[in-house]
């Protein structure tokens, strides 16, 4: 059973927005610098 949402307690919805936009974030961010490393320390020889 689903509770109603509140402004201290949003619906579900909210949080798997920020949490697609945190995962695509950090997957951009590591992304960017593990190529970076991976440029630097394999393809730089």
């Amino acid at each position: 059973m689903e509770k109603e949402p509140t402004p201290e307690r949003p619906s579900g919805q909210t949080y798997d927005l920020s949490g697609m936009f945190s995962l695509a974030l950090r997957l951009v961010v590591g992304w960017t610098y593990f190529s970076a490393f991976w440029r630097r320390l394999v393809l730089f020889r």
